[in-house]
């Protein structure tokens, strides 16, 4: 990455269009006057922003300047020119992952899940590759996740990403869109690499069913939701490995929620790093990785080895088909019961209703009665 630059950006750039705004400027797609390739330049006004807003775009820069992923949207440069700001990135030709599920849902075509796994695949290297170096995306959502033409998946905007000064250090700043919160956010607790998983486990089921995985009236009901970890069962054709990989990242007690290595080492997705791989080869791309180190020193903070020549020697965890079946089975059992207890609630309150009501038609035919024995006496 270069230097910051004082010029202003049509110095070296050519604006083509305005791709995208925000409160304090715009996304803007430009070309390079020299190499004629395209990037997304990222305006910022700094006269509008708050000292913690700039301290934002200034991290953001940081942030990007030390990662270096097939599966990261990668900083071209950055240059300053008065009160302007500009972020120079790696353009996404093929748009965001929240456009390509509203386009999906309007269409009712759901994706097929190998297309969905070939997706996960790619954001979950990303994340591992953010965890591996300390820092947390904290805005993980379908929105920030970018697609490019050649089938490569690429996570950005780390405006309000944290990097860990160490493997304790936990992160309390409440950032983020609320559909991806984890229930330890909307309790105001400290909360680490874990939140990023339930955001990322969050995406997937909004990539397999087409709709936000926790929904409210409004932002109480929201969290309340989110709290209780309450979600729609997948239905479909998608098999029950797909289904319990989602209720490993949406398990409300972090403790019980996968890590990026565990995630990966599982045989399910093991399977499709293959897959991803194979085909990555077979159409000569050499940002897709072969192997994905997952043994590591804890805390080691060393970058992801990409290594072409060798096939996947990836750990492999075994979770035979009876246990998969076990824990989807259990899960779906306590949601049954959940929704029984609910059910019978409902129908109490409903009789309840009925039964005031009824008191209340009861005490105005006594006065009704009253009123007349009065007006015969009268």
């Amino acid at each position: 990455m270069q230097a910051l630059q004082t010029l202003p950006l049509e110095y070296k750039y050519s604006r083509l269009k305005v791709i995208g705004k925000g409160s304090f400027g715009e996304a803007i797609l430009v070309r390079d006057k020299e190499t004629g390739r395209r990037y997304v330049a990222k305006e910022i006004n700094l006269t509008s922003m708050a000292p913690k807003e700039k301290e934002d775009a200034k991290n953001e820069i940081r942030v990007l300047a030390q990662l270096s992923h097939p599966n990261i949207v990668k900083l071209h440069e950055h240059l300053m020119y008065r009160s302007k700001l500009y972020i120079v990135m790696e353009w996404a030709d093929g748009g965001d992952l929240d456009a390509k599920i509203k386009g999906a849902r309007q269409a009712k075509r759901p994706f097929g899940e190998n297309q969905i796994l070939n997706w996960f695949v790619q954001l979950a290297l990303a994340i591992k590759h953010l965890h591996d170096k300390r820092i947390l995306h904290r805005d993980l959502k379908a929105g920030n996740v970018f697609l490019m033409n050649n089938g490569l998946l690429k996570l950005g905007d780390f405006g309000i990403s944290t990097v860990l000064r160490n493997t304790l250090a936990q992160a309390m700043t409440v950032c983020g869109t609320p559909y991806y919160f984890s229930p330890e956010i909307c309790k105001n607790k400290p909360y680490n690499n874990k939140s990023d998983i339930w955001a990322l486990g969050c995406v997937l089921y909004e990539m397999i069913t087409l709709n936000h995985a926790f929904n409210g009236r409004n932002i109480y009901e929201l969290m309340k939701a989110i709290c209780k970890g309450e979600y729609a069962l997948i239905g479909g054709d998608y098999s029950q490995e797909l289904s319990l990989l989602v209720a490993k990242m949406l398990a409300v007690n972090p403790a019980m929620r996968l890590n990026i290595d565990n995630l990966l080492r599982i045989n399910f997705l093991q399977q499709q790093l293959r897959r991803f791989t194979a085909h990555a080869k077979a159409h000569k791309e050499p940002a897709a990785p072969s192997a994905v180190p997952l043994h590591g020193r804890r805390g080691s903070g060393a970058r992801d080895e990409l290594r072409h020549k060798e096939p996947l020697g990836l750990p492999e965890v075994h979770v035979g088909p009876s246990a998969h079946l076990q824990a989807l089975e259990q899960r779906q059992e306590e949601i049954r019961a959940d929704q029984q207890r609910r059910q019978e609630l409902k129908e109490e309150y409903l009789r309840e209703r009925k039964r005031h009501a009824e008191q209340e038609r009861e005490k105005e035919r006594e006065r009704e009665r009253e009123k007349e024995e009065r007006e015969r006496k009268e």
